[in-house]
């Protein structure tokens, strides 16, 4: 997959992870997502090269290595067909499993060993078991 899109980067030097509505775990934005922050209005846009969606935005959190764009609700979607197919407009949130899944192939992709991506460290929540993944995926440049 290779590093994160610039078009991506919230904050120069940090990987952007998004946070929908109502969640407490974040997701990364894969090989062809886009994220724009538009603080003037207070929206956010994620989109693919087919469809998007807009979204009020509710937040955003910086830590040493992460920008967290929290979502708020979304005020619309936008989509592109080819001839008479117009897929239901709109930015298909993943689910956590879908993050899991994601992740679990950047990892495969470094060269990873996969027993050190099930290990979960005692007491550790889903947001922050995700936010090692990412760590460690960012010191291999995976």
């Amino acid at each position: 997959m290779g590093k994160r899109a610039p078009e991506n980067v919230v904050v120069a030097g940090k990987e952007t992870v998004v946070q929908r509505r109502g969640k407490t775990w974040s997701f990364h934005l894969p090989h062809m997502h886009r994220i724009k922050v538009d603080h003037e209005n207070a929206q956010v846009t994620l989109s693919t090269p087919d469809d998007g969606s807009i979204y009020h935005l509710a937040g955003i959190e910086e830590s040493s290595d992460e920008v967290l764009v929290k979502l708020g609700e979304e005020i619309g979607g936008l989509s592109s067909g080819v001839g008479d197919y117009f897929p239901p407009p709109g930015y298909r949130l993943p689910e956590i499993q879908d993050e899991f899944e994601r992740l679990k192939g950047r990892w495969a992709n470094a060269g990873l060993p996969g027993q050190q991506f099930e290990a979960w460290a005692q007491g550790a929540s889903w947001e922050s078991h995700l936010h090692q993944i990412r760590r460690r995926l960012r010191e291999v440049g995976g």
